[in-house]
């Protein structure tokens, strides 16, 4: 019989590695991906881009035409589409995939009961339990109501359905092609005088994917032959910046526009109502330098006269 010392295999036969681990070089038979996911590599839509890049540079380490992948998991993100959407419909688009899914919730509700609240439903609406053993109608119930204003968890981690955002259901005031007849080509303002370059920060208080962007906004100030002014969005730069990205940019957009004027960058403050408060009890000074922060009274009289205008 051989011994221990020769049963030994050059390389190890099973590893566990993370989604971020490099593992360049190896292979694999058989890969499983058990619950993969978190808020960390699904904070945002950058952090859920680069995940499934990472998943599927991971998928070219599997031995070709021998090689099985299973992933386990409960959904995090239907906006932007998380690992588990993104595998689910590559396997419904295409009628040749080798994508196989199988969704188990933690109840079956009978057909009749399906349009109910979640709160609303009794142990009668309920076809039948994954695992009646364990998992039965009094937890069941007990899980629902711990967030009965909010079932959207209960939703995704025990029903595995992948809930749309909040914010997907947000309107706008207004109609696209009143904006868009209002976005015109930088040729219009060749013939008119550039009075002011501005350039204004909002930042967000987060990078996740549930708060507001950061935005860096270049704005001109420009006169027309007629003494006209008029006060022109330039450039808009959303994203959800982390801090030191946020500072990087902002240096970037410095150099490239040379702005007389930063407004913000404090923080996710009212700035329109800080802006006004300044406006309304600023008093004369010198002026101040290029690239300085805050208000000053002559950039609130130019916001004025073009506003007016």
């Amino acid at each position: 019989m051989p011994t221990p010392a020769q049963q030994r295999s050059p390389a190890p036969t099973i590893r566990s590695i993370s989604l971020d681990s490099s593992v360049a070089g190896g292979r694999y038979n058989l890969l499983v991906g058990d619950d993969v996911l978190s808020d960390k590599s699904v904070g945002n839509e950058k952090q859920t881009k680069a995940t499934i890049s990472r998943f599927d540079s991971l998928q070219k380490l599997g031995q070709a035409n021998s090689s099985l992948t299973v992933v386990l998991g409960t959904p995090w993100s239907e906006t932007p589409p998380d690992l588990y959407k993104t595998l689910k419909d590559r396997a419904e688009s295409n009628p040749d995939t080798k994508i196989a899914v199988h969704i188990d919730p933690i109840m079956e509700i009978k057909p009749h009961a399906l349009r109910k609240k979640l709160t609303d439903l009794v142990e009668e609406d309920i076809e039948s339990f994954l695992f009646p053993e364990v998992l039965n109608w009094n937890f069941i119930r007990a899980e629902i109501m711990k967030n009965p204003k909010d079932t959207s968890f209960f939703e995704s981690q025990n029903l595995v359905r992948f809930v749309p955002p909040a914010e997907s259901k947000y309107k706008c005031n207004f109609e696209e092609s009143v904006l868009r007849d209002l976005v015109v080509f930088p040729t219009a303002f060749s013939g008119w005088t550039l009075l002011r370059t501005i350039l204004s920060i909002d930042t967000s208080a987060s990078a996740s994917r549930y708060a507001d962007m950061s935005c860096i906004v270049t704005s001109r100030l420009y006169e027309k032959s007629d003494g006209q002014r008029v006060f022109v969005v330039y450039d808009v730069d959303m994203d959800r910046y982390r801090p030191a990205d946020l500072a990087a940019q902002r240096g970037r957009e410095l150099a490239e526009v040379e702005p007389e004027r930063v407004v913000g960058g404090e923080g996710a403050v009212g700035r329109e109502q800080q802006e006004r408060e300044e406006c309304g009890r600023a008093e004369p000074r010198g002026e101040p330098e290029a690239g300085s922060h805050g208000v000053s009274p002559e950039l609130c009289s130019d916001l004025d006269a073009s506003v007016g205008a």
